[in-house]
């Protein structure tokens, strides 16, 4: 008898010792219960009296530089032999015939991007989405580059998705 109730002692004693341990560790000088705030803190520097042996020395407080800039990046030329597309494809049949019906309504973009919407309007289309779907993506996708034209997103979407379905999508 006297065995199960040293055991149980000690098992309490563990316990206990467990509880206050995992206790303690969530005490309250947690990081995580402080407010963070915007504002920087700074210190002054301990004021010196002045005097006049030399061996004092005065530091100047000066303030913080601005953060040193990168040069802009400028892409690398690609490795002779490098695997993959080596530029843009000539433009096809097609793709000439939908920048012709483009520029024919005043919307001059670039044949990628020309290929890129022109695509996506096809191939939107043979999935089956919705007119009202084509014509929100192609609105998204001229707003983007509203150097291309003087028409506003909503009516050249109307002109790409036309010249599209005569010209590219078929």
């Amino acid at each position: 008898m006297r065995s199960t109730a040293l055991k149980r002692t000690f098992a309490a004693a563990v316990i206990a010792t467990a509880a206050c341990g995992l206790v303690a560790g969530c005490g309250d000088d947690s990081t995580a219960t402080s407010t963070p705030t915007a504002q920087l803190t700074t210190t002054k520097p301990p004021q010196t009296s002045s005097s006049n042996d030399g061996d004092a020395s005065s530091s100047a407080v000066t303030s913080p530089s601005t953060a040193a800039t990168a040069p802009p990046e400028k892409p690398q030329p690609v490795p002779s032999g490098f695997p993959g597309p080596t530029g843009t494809a000539a433009p096809t049949a097609a793709d000439q015939a939908f920048l012709a019906a483009l520029e024919k309504s005043g919307i001059t973009p670039t044949p990628e991007n020309a290929r890129s919407i022109g695509g996506y309007i096809c191939n939107a289309i043979k999935q089956g989405s919705s007119p009202e779907e084509i014509t929100t993506f192609v609105t998204a996708f001229v707003g983007t580059n509203p150097e291309s034209t003087k028409l506003e997103p909503g009516d050249a979407a109307k002109v790409y998705i036309e010249a599209a379905k005569t010209t590219y999508c078929k």
